[in-house]
């Protein structure tokens, strides 16, 4: 919403810093600012809802709001719809990228070794290697006394 046009100010000034307008009123600056192309009603009626949800009131709206209202309007003027396969990839993408930033292995192996990686990698290697070890040795170390083990052909593959 920073980067909308200046000449979108007085048409926000017109309609912000105090009730909420109605949609057909909300309709006619936005279809001001579609440089005259048609603005459905249904669009006036999401930046009404849209305002509302960022914070303004029926009775309150302030400029700010009233600008990313609109603003995210201004920008799916003309954007076709994404398929969701395409939203799908993004996705895991934009998570495979996340998990591999935050590797503490691979900060190390990038030079970036500070205190959270090092604890990081601490709690990875308790968690994944200390508490098993200690598991299987206390299996296989400790006495069931009389209740024999149930499937024995485990506890011998896990003692291996």
């Amino acid at each position: 919403y920073v980067n909308l046009p200046r000449s979108c100010g007085p048409v926000l000034a017109s309609i912000s810093d105090g009730v909420l307008p109605e949609a057909e009123v909300l309709r006619e600056a936005l279809l001001v600012l579609n440089e005259e192309h048609s603005v459905p009603l249904e669009e006036a009626e999401y930046v009404r809802q849209l305002v509302i949800a960022l914070g303004a009131s029926e009775q309150r709206v302030s400029a700010k709001h009233m600008r990313m209202a609109v603003a995210a309007w201004y920008v799916n003027i003309e954007r076709s719809a994404t398929s969701g396969g395409a939203l799908a990839k993004h996705a895991f993408t934009g998570a495979h990228a996340k998990l591999l930033d935050n590797n503490p292995l691979q900060r190390i192996c990038r030079g970036e070794c500070d205190h959270l990686t090092l604890a990081t990698l601490g709690m990875f290697a308790v968690v994944w290697v200390i508490i098993p070890i200690l598991a299987i040795w206390l299996g296989a170390s400790s006495d069931t006394g009389r209740y024999p083990c149930e499937r024995p052909m485990l506890a011998t593959g896990v003692t291996l």
